[in-house]
């Protein structure tokens, strides 16, 4: 096949397209990190590193909702704590109250302290996180988790159904302390009978006082529930953590260049490219002078 100035000049200017597209990809990998920039490049390291993206990013969800989970259950167990310090100053009162010297205005006296108690833990149980009402159950936007009638009863607004946070593919967290698991340690029952036996002499506030002490061990089991459940996310957070550690390593090197190898490479063909400028250009002024002749 005879070969003519044509087929030279034509396989010179396609020659110095590759050069470019080249020395492009090369700058393509060098400015953004990346081996490939789309999957025909290569199907199964393109592949590969979106699955390790999608895991890294649900695990980064999963590790919101821990974080969610865990300000939930802190201020859940602070209000707890509340609670039980509450229940404590009630066996402070009743044992005081047991007492056969106590005088009738000092009797009174400690039934005043405990209506403020009983108050202080309504406005407890009624506390917000995020304007969601924390003991209300999954009613969490009811006015009050708890309300008192005109006749001075107690009654509960929200239920008893778990809040569920998902901290895995199959790990999923009740955060939540339900106001009726509350209202069954009869934490108003108890302090309103104690508050009544005040009145009624020191006999009468001895046989509540076994009452109040199951009470505080009931609140008291409560909050190191939720002390299991802080431990559980904290748990949760650090394998999501660790996890998310590995899989990054393993995209990094599936998807990531080389910077120090790419800009060789890329020096290296710039330089071809600049001296295949060169010989086409010499090449084409040649035949255009031949041309001329």
């Amino acid at each position: 096949m005879r070969i003519t100035q044509s087929m030279i000049s034509k396989n010179l200017i396609e020659g110095l397209k590759n050069n470019r597209e080249q020395l492009n990809e090369s700058q393509r990998r060098i400015s953004t990190g990346k081996k490939h920039a789309k999957i025909s490049d290569d199907p199964e390291s393109f592949s590969k590193a979106k699955r390790l993206s999608k895991q890294i990013n649900q695990n980064n969800q999963y590790l919101k909702n821990a974080s969610s989970a865990n300000a939930w259950v802190m201020t859940t167990r602070n209000a707890v704590e509340n609670l039980s310090t509450n229940v404590s100053k009630l066996r402070e009162i009743s044992l005081q109250g047991a007492s056969d010297d106590l005088t009738a205005s000092g009797r009174q006296a400690l039934s005043d302290q405990i209506q403020y108690i009983i108050d202080d833990t309504m406005d407890i149980l009624n506390q917000s996180y995020l304007g969601k009402k924390l003991f209300a159950g999954t009613k969490t936007k009811v006015d009050n988790a708890f309300s008192v009638a005109n006749d001075g009863s107690i009654s509960y607004n929200g239920n008893a159904s778990d809040i569920n946070n998902k901290l895995s593919e199959n790990l999923s967290l009740a955060i939540n302390v339900s106001g009726q698991e509350v209202m069954d340690t009869n934490i108003f029952t108890i302090a309103k009978n104690l508050k009544a036996a005040m009145t009624d002499g020191s006999s009468e506030v001895k046989d509540d006082l076994d009452d109040v002490n199951t009470l505080l061990e009931d609140i008291n089991q409560i909050s190191t529930s939720l002390g299991y459940k802080e431990n559980q996310i904290y748990l949760s957070q650090n394998r999501l953590d660790t996890a998310n550690m590995n899989l990054s390593s393993l995209l990094s090197e599936t998807e990531d260049v080389d910077l120090a190898e790419a800009i060789t490479v890329y020096n290296s063909q710039e330089i071809a490219y600049r001296a295949a400028m060169q010989t086409a250009a010499d090449v084409l002024k040649l035949n255009i002078m031949d041309y001329l002749r």
